[in-house]
């Protein structure tokens, strides 16, 4: 008996991004060993040429930002707004993947999945797991990927850290 995964992620090729690898691997090589993968992300634009033939791929939308963009924001104004948590929690109410995800997955869609698998981080996509996890009762497979904690380039505001304590602090049962 083989088992059916739904892996949801931010970043997969074409987009060149070290998520995009990583989760690459997983959706290529995990069927070696009896277990199915669908990969849930947007569609993106990029440079890694991978044979995505074999891996079924859901695009519930496009995202064609730039991903790998570092600057520092020389606008003291904007650093500040970006300080108070309003940028964040924007972003954490209409986060795109995370409102598509809801909308796509009706109980006929999720049944089909013995688990849902992410990489951490971002937020966005354990919130999405977490959440189909809760609702339909399928197990949540979580690879942290980064240390998150104590992030030497990150700044989070209050609202990241609130954010971070609420999910934390929720019991997690098994099933």
């Amino acid at each position: 008996m083989s088992l059916k995964i739904l892996l949801i992620t931010n970043f997969f090729p074409p987009a060149n991004t070290v998520a995009s690898h990583r989760l690459y691997s997983f959706a290529r090589y995990l069927p070696e060993f009896g277990i199915d993968v669908d990969v849930f992300t947007p569609e993106r634009k990029g440079t890694l040429t991978y044979d995505l033939q074999s891996i079924k791929q859901i695009h519930p939308y496009q995202d064609f930002s730039e991903i790998n963009k570092f600057s520092r924001d020389s606008n003291y104004l904007r650093s500040l707004v970006r300080l108070t948590g309003l940028v964040p929690l924007f972003r954490y109410l209409h986060n795109q993947i995370y409102l598509k995800g809801k909308s796509y997955f009706l109980k006929e869609r999720i049944q089909s999945y013995d688990a849902i698998f992410i990489s951490f981080g971002p937020e966005n996509v354990l919130r999405l797991g977490q959440y189909l996890s809760r609702k339909f009762r399928i197990p949540l497979i979580i690879d942290y990927r980064d240390l998150w904690l104590n992030y030497l380039f990150s700044n989070p505001s209050l609202f990241d850290q609130l954010l971070s304590l609420i999910h934390i602090s929720e019991p997690t049962r098994p099933y």
